[in-house]
């Protein structure tokens, strides 16, 4: 499997990119940020079991995102993104209404691999979540088999056949 790099991103230095996936989401407040938090509870029981943790980035205050984490029995990991974070991802749109320009927080999905991004998906929607986790389980597998190999060759019995 040959692991395709996306965009190279500046490391935020708060959040270790070694294997992680990574969301962007307007306010966790508006019914449209609940739809995507929604999505992502459906999605957490499956990106545990191959143990990827799975942040999700937001302009919320970081004491309402405290106390989202603690009334959420969920292995998701929410943190508040300053501007600068999320113009680091990309993550922000100026949009144009009436005239009037508005800054916009896209939603989507990052997959970090070894510090570079391997996946991103523009869109956040059950389909473009079932390709991350395809990507991070492929990647897991890779990991896992150069490990069992390596163990398997450093055996002094496995080296004399």
């Amino acid at each position: 499997m040959k692991i395709e790099i996306i965009q190279p991103y500046q490391n935020t230095g708060w959040l270790n990119l070694d294997f992680v996936l990574v969301t962007t989401l307007d306010s966790l407040k508006k019914e449209k940020g609940r739809q995507y938090l929604d999505q992502w509870l459906y999605w957490e029981p499956y990106f545990s079991q191959i143990n990827v943790p799975v942040w999700i980035l937001s302009e919320d205050s970081p004491t309402e995102l405290y106390q989202l984490q603690e009334t959420l029995i969920t292995k998701l990991h929410f943190s508040h993104a300053s501007k600068d974070t999320l113009e680091k991802l990309q993550s922000i749109q100026s949009k144009s209404v009436f005239g009037k320009d508005y800054l916009i927080v896209k939603p989507q999905i990052l997959l970090f691999y070894q510090e570079k991004a391997i996946y991103k998906a523009s869109r956040t929607n059950q389909k473009t979540i079932g390709e991350a986790y395809l990507k991070a389980l492929d990647i897991r597998y890779k990991i896992f088999k150069t490990n069992f190999r390596n163990k398997l060759t450093s055996k002094k019995e496995f080296a004399s056949i």
